[in-house]
């Protein structure tokens, strides 16, 4: 596919022809489309201000318009894309506002959640949930040479939509699912070797609260990661010009 950035000059237009997409062959073309483009965004592939074409698309996937614009609303319900009148559909650019709201509601949400798991008794459940996750993430740090981002970030995400999962509340899931999501393609583009293995401590801090059984220390590792996170989205929004 062909996809369109908008850049800092007015009206000067890059076309990107690196993404490559698989045409879809089932039954349930808009859920398929949807999944497609949301992953593609949430690996990097489609970055922040890419124009998606709904034409180009729909030629590269093998289906009509219809289940690529269905998709797109779904994508801008999610706040992964912005629909503008006369103009397109964009992937969404982080704005610091964004990303204070965000993770604010994060920290809420999973404070919370660290409550819940004590309250109906799964941390034990939780723990063995968490466990692939964290070795996933340890191969993936391990050595000199870190170059497994994708795998470090999905199963840094996994980490954490697990903990909200356990809550037994599927409305504050799937809102934290869609906050998630709104900064993890943010992520794949600045995540570094230090910036994971601080970010593996923070996990490993966060499992050691839950073992010790102490929701004081689950919730004081939690403000801490997540803080942090937020600000290092922060300082390289301020590097990039205030958008991501």
């Amino acid at each position: 596919m062909s996809s369109v950035s908008r850049h800092a000059n007015r009206g000067k237009l890059i076309v990107n022809t690196n993404i490559t997409y698989q045409p879809l062959n089932y039954l349930d073309l808009t859920e398929q489309t949807y999944g497609v483009l949301k992953e593609k965004i949430l690996r990097g592939e489609l970055k922040p201000g890419e124009q998606i074409s709904v034409p180009t698309t729909a030629l590269a996937l093998g289906v009509s318009r219809t289940p690529v614009n269905d998709a797109l609303k779904r994508l801008a319900n999610d706040g992964l894309v912005e629909i503008v009148p006369r103009q397109g559909t964009f992937v969404t650019q982080l704005t610091s506002r964004d990303v204070v709201e965000i993770f604010d509601m994060r920290l809420m949400i999973e404070l919370y959640a660290a409550e819940a798991v004590f309250q109906r008794g799964v941390v034990e459940q939780l723990l063995q949930a968490m466990q692939p996750c964290l070795t996933a993430m340890e191969q993936a740090i391990a050595g000199n040479d870190f170059r497994d981002h994708e795998t470090f970030s999905i199963n840094d995400q996994d980490f954490h939509t697990l903990l909200v999962k356990s809550t037994r509340n599927n409305r504050l899931f799937r809102t934290y699912t869609q906050l998630h999501a709104n900064t993890h393609g943010a992520r794949v583009h600045y995540i570094t070797s230090g910036d994971a293995r601080e970010t593996q401590n923070e996990h490993r801090a966060i499992v050691a609260g839950f073992q010790n059984g102490s929701v004081a220390q689950v919730k004081s590792a939690l403000h801490t990661h997540i803080s942090r996170v937020q600000h290092k989205i922060l300082d390289v929004l301020e590097e990039r010009g205030g958008k991501l």
